[in-house]
């Protein structure tokens, strides 16, 4: 009698949870359609708050999405985004989600520690279609030692950046607009696949004074970091950048620390930067720039810990010093290291990228501050250095530079009335870009010293990358006749480009055994 009972008592529960979850599944809407790797932003209605309040901490605010299938699960932060309109009171709260698969994506738990928001849309779904976009930036660990990024879809198009600090503010006098910010992106896309930029603490001669990050506790706004983020600012200025990085699926690496007061320390604004843009496939994180001036490495590692706590998504993150990079900085948050390293010689600004590689556990490496040329660094020490960290087997970064805090890497060039094309290294360096990603089976190779590789008798200067019976590459700066390949048993394709003039120089087929050239007098070419 009492197993009867009971098992009539837990069919009764059965049959009442059962109907519960039909009755839940009749009631859940489609609130939102988007295609695999879109990012689509949903709003909410919250609590009324103002500048002088402070809901990156008071609330608490996250939406758990469930893919149809059961998995993935991604846990993603909410912001308060004013009155959704770019105005600076409203109780507005939005959460931006990239699915990374087709299907309904239910929003399975929307938790808050408001009444307002908890369980807002709980229970309702995302309908996702297929796309050709490419995904996330991901380490890929099956590359050669870990040392190449990757996209979601398998993809590896080879980085190099450029640089535009204060862009977002009132660069040299000159005021500001989505208009042309997004057009400076525009622009940076058509040459470069990543953009580096703060979000916050211009230089003196670069502050709008109409509108800034942050509120004080009054409700004033300033530059300096706090927890109350000013959501007009975010909304006119950084969210017109990345999500026209999105559209040309060009990296915007916000830098966090901003000149002059490098130090991140504030919850708030590291909860509210990884809600409001770690859902973008193109965001990258800075945490601090040139940190090693004002922080410490614990200190840069505890904020990498914070930061990536908010992320539900793995995007790319490190931190900029004033030199390399130091094994006290390690830690799993980082995906990557950087360096700020002017270096215009093809095997130093290799060799440095090695250092790197090896002091911070084996993870790609980015030379950020490879050469700003045409002041601070010729066009030459700016593509040869470039050229000579892709031989290091990493990334270099540029900038136009045309005198002390002056040029493109402050300013940008659209505010100002101006084009790229003031920036005299940027057709080399795409070429160098392109003839990488048309040829080089770059992610499949190390980077060793001729005098190890198939080139024994190659300049002691030049350097080599190695897919050791597939694939070789020898970077060279300088002329040298009789230059012997000893190829491996096959049959053997050969280009030769000269990167810093822009050509081919021959493309030779059906090559066996010893192969004998000569390289260019050029200071940054390819063989």
């Amino acid at each position: 009698m009492k197993s009867c009972y009971f098992t009539s008592r837990g069919t009764g529960r059965c049959l009442i949870l059962c109907a519960m979850a039909f009755m839940a599944f009749l009631q859940a809407a489609e609130i939102a359609q988007t295609t695999r790797y879109g990012v689509v932003e949903l709003s909410f209605s919250g609590p009324w708050q103002t500048p002088s309040d402070n809901p990156n901490l008071d609330v608490d605010f996250w939406v758990r999405f469930r893919h149809e299938s059961g998995s993935p699960v991604y846990k993603i932060h909410g912001f308060w985004d004013g009155d959704g309109k770019g105005g600076t009171s409203g109780n507005v709260f939005k959460v931006r989600f990239c699915p990374t698969k087709t299907g309904k994506w239910y929003l399975d738990e929307v938790y808050s520690n408001r009444s307002e928001l908890k369980g807002e849309k709980q229970g309702d779904y995302i309908q996702v279609g297929a796309s050709s976009h490419p995904g996330f930036w991901e380490v890929d660990g099956n590359s050669a030692g870990g040392r190449w990024f990757k996209r979601s879809n398998g993809d590896h198009p080879y980085i190099v950046g450029n640089t535009h600090y204060n862009f977002l503010f009132r660069p040299n006098g000159h005021q500001a607009t989505p208009s042309t910010i997004r057009s400076d992106i525009q622009m940076n896309a058509k040459y470069f696949r990543k953009l580096r930029f703060f979000v916050r603490g211009p230089r003196p001669e670069n502050v709008d004074p109409n509108l800034k990050p942050f509120f004080d506790s009054s409700g004033k706004q300033t530059n300096k970091e706090n927890d109350r983020t000013n959501p007009k600012f975010f909304r006119e200025r950084v969210d017109a950048a990345v999500d026209e990085g999105y559209k040309q699926d060009l990296i915007c690496d916000l830098i966090l620390g901003g000149d002059g007061d490098q130090v991140i320390d504030k919850t708030g604004f590291i909860k509210y930067m990884a809600a409001r843009y770690g859902s973008y496939p193109n965001v990258w994180f800075c945490v601090g720039q040139e940190w090693n001036e004002q922080a410490s490495a614990s200190h840069e590692v505890t904020m990498a810990a914070k930061l990536r706590s908010y992320l539900a998504y793995r995007v790319p993150m490190s931190t900029h010093g004033t030199r390399g990079w130091t094994s006290s900085l390690n830690s799993s948050d980082w995906t990557h290291s950087i360096r700020q390293g002017k270096i215009g010689d093809l095997s130093d600004a290799a060799d440095a990228l090695i250092k790197d590689y090896n002091n911070n556990g084996h993870k790609p490496t980015v030379n950020d501050e490879n050469g700003y040329d045409p002041k601070e660094a010729t066009t030459d020490d700016v593509i040869e250095g470039i050229t000579g960290s892709f031989f290091g087997g990493g990334y270099g970064t540029t900038g136009h530079k045309i005198g002390s805090k002056k040029g493109g890497y402050f300013w940008g060039h659209a505010a100002l009335g101006h084009n790229i094309t003031e920036h005299p290294s940027i057709d080399e360096l795409k070429y160098l870009r392109e003839k990488i990603e048309q040829h080089i089976s770059f992610w499949k190779m190390t980077p060793v010293k001729p005098g190890n590789s198939i080139f024994s008798n190659a300049n002691s200067g030049f350097r080599v990358l190695a897919w050791n019976g597939n694939e070789y590459a020898l970077g060279s700066d300088a002329a040298q006749s009789s230059v012997k390949a000893n190829l491996p048993a096959g049959i053997w394709e050969v280009y030769q480009w000269d990167i810093r003039n822009k050509k081919e120089i021959f493309h030779h087929t059906g090559i066996s055994g010893s192969y004998t050239f000569s390289t260019p007098a050029s200071r940054a070419a390819i063989t």
